[in-house]
């Protein structure tokens, strides 16, 4: 498990996430909600060759206090949702900060299912656009797709 754990968080990126789990809450014969924290190192997308792995953590609440515990020595790109738990982790500079492109989808896809907002539907198609490019790049060396990036999403 430390094994694990440290080549997981040797990468320069870690995608960070936590989903609930059911736990039996002893003594009362029924279950409480406690979370697991995944931490992921898949370098794939960007030309690594490195073997991917993931780190699971459990926690019986979803405190902020525990991906600040479980990357305190991390240093490089978290990955991570827009959950405000995650916030202290980018506040010393340690870490730098990726926001989530399918969260921020899912706000104007709600937002669009909800009202027909054309606003929203402009955004889904920049969204989309920009989705295209990563697809052509997925796997590319670094370089090859920041200079993608510049020439084809930029203009989007």
């Amino acid at each position: 498990m430390e094994a694990i754990r440290r080549h997981t968080l040797a990468g320069r990126t870690v995608h960070a996430d936590d989903t609930p789990v059911p736990v039996l809450s002893p003594g009362l014969g029924r279950t409480k909600t406690g979370r697991l924290w995944t931490y992921v190192r898949d370098e794939r997308s960007a030309g690594g060759e490195v073997a991917p792995a993931v780190w699971f953590a459990y926690s019986p609440d979803r405190k902020g206090q525990h991906p600040r515990q479980h990357l305190s020595a991390y240093r490089g790109t978290v990955h991570a949702d827009g959950y405000s738990g995650f916030n202290r982790l980018f506040e010393a500079d340690k870490r730098v900060e990726a926001a989530c492109w399918g969260h921020v989808r899912r706000k104007f896809y709600e937002i669009h299912e909800a009202q027909a907002s054309p606003l929203a539907a402009r955004a889904l198609d920049y969204i989309r656009r920009l989705y295209g490019v990563e697809r052509q790049i997925r796997g590319k060396p670094p370089d090859e797709r920041r200079c993608w990036r510049r020439s084809r999403a930029g203009p989007i």
